[in-house]
């Protein structure tokens, strides 16, 4: 059963790519932390689990087939339960997503409106204007983007190259933008990032490769202002530093702060 508190008027449906060797040792730690938080939670793999709750896809694993698991992903969404939230995010199983803080960035934004949100990164391909967003950091889609991705993207080859060897969030980039779905900033009010294509610990000791800054939209920092006091997501999150950063964020306060809803 989904838990938390922070759940409000904001639906968020996620849904996780994972494969059967990472089940137990990936998929199932986000989900006792992060993922259980969604509305709905759904894990794209090929074998069903015991405990997770998988879509179970007739594709062969491998970096080569998650453009694929990725379309069926999004169709299954689209046909079965795109009523049930406002807001659709895609994640791998080491994101750590802080979801209080997602339906927070959320919470003013229109789902009708075609727009999604990530770590923006500049295309390198000319037929792409507006970049994509990082896989790895998580990307959200408003519910008119997921309608228009599957019925205005995917139903047209000159759109969405289905077949495609690209990687999967170029791809998927590529498509959204295609179909009319904008790429939208979200950093905050002081330009730092909220979604995290590197660790935590790569971005606050400052580990970060030069094809980063290269790539990036907008400008990466490291550091105390690697990243927004309304941080997102992180990606290569370790199985251990899930339960780890969900144990500090939510249950450790330094004294004389007190929560605000700031």
């Amino acid at each position: 059963m989904n838990k938390g508190k922070e759940k409000s008027r904001v639906r968020v449906l996620c849904w996780v790519l994972t494969d059967p060797e990472n089940h137990d040792s990936k998929a199932l730690p986000a989900y006792d932390t992060w993922a259980s938080k969604c509305d709905r939670t759904l894990f794209i793999t090929t074998k069903s689990h015991s405990f997770l709750p998988t879509v179970v896809l007739n594709v062969t694993e491998g970096r080569e087939s998650l453009l694929q698991k990725s379309i069926h992903a999004f169709k299954h969404v689209y046909e079965h339960h795109l009523d049930e939230a406002d807001w659709f995010l895609k994640a791998d199983d080491d994101t750590y997503v802080i979801m209080e803080n997602l339906r927070h960035f959320l919470s003013n934004k229109n789902p009708e409106e075609p727009v999604y949100y990530g770590f923006r990164f500049n295309s390198i391909r000319p037929d792409t204007k507006n970049g994509y967003m990082s896989g790895g950091a998580g990307y959200v889609l408003s519910r008119e983007a997921v309608r228009r991705l599957v019925t205005q993207g995917m139903d047209d080859p000159r759109k969405c190259r289905l077949h495609s060897k690209a990687p999967e969030d170029l791809e998927i980039g590529r498509c959204l933008e295609k179909a009319g779905v904008l790429a939208g900033d979200s950093r905050d009010e002081e330009g730092r990032q909220t979604f995290h294509c590197l660790s935590l610990q790569d971005h606050v000791l400052g580990n970060l490769p030069e094809w980063l800054h290269r790539y990036s939209t907008y400008p990466v920092k490291s550091g105390p202002d690697c990243c927004s006091k309304h941080t997102i997501s992180f990606h290569y999150t370790e199985p251990i530093m899930m339960y780890v950063l969900d144990f500090a964020i939510h249950h450790i306060r330094p004294y004389g702060q007190c929560d605000r809803k700031d």
